[in-house]
């Protein structure tokens, strides 16, 4: 059995997302696969949380947007047929709806680790389509 992790700057770019899936598939081989968040999510997460901790709804909005507008790049990188980049592009602007579905309510520990786990969960669902 072979376990694998790729993360950070190993899945920083539609490239090297679709460099991870052709390592996954690569084999028939039975395999554990451990997908972090593309590089800088999580920081940015963290920073959008902080924000949102602080009442700097503004602040968490502009970060949001930069996080935004850095997946919807790589989603179009990302795929080769127009049908899966938009159904990527539906997915991305879901999740950030999500995200910003947080800046509504009072911020709570509950909803900073539903905010972090966004990375891990965006990353598993893009990979899990081209691979």
């Amino acid at each position: 059995m072979i376990i694998s992790k790729f993360g950070g700057t190993s899945v920083g770019s539609a490239e090297n997302m679709k460099k991870v899936a052709r390592i996954i598939t690569s084999d028939k081989n039975p395999k554990i696969v451990v997908l972090s968040a593309m590089s800088g999510t999580t920081n940015a997460l963290v920073s959008i949380g902080g924000h949102l901790k602080n009442s700097s709804v503004a602040d968490a909005e502009f970060e949001t947007q930069l996080l935004y507008n850095k997946y919807i790049k790589e989603v179009a990188d990302l795929f080769d047929t127009a049908e899966y980049a938009e159904k990527g592009r539906i997915y991305i602007e879901y999740v950030f709806n999500h995200i910003q579905s947080y800046f509504l309510v009072p911020f709570n520990k509950v909803i900073e680790n539903v905010l972090l786990a966004q990375g891990e969960l965006i990353f598993n669902a893009l990979v899990s389509v081209i691979s």
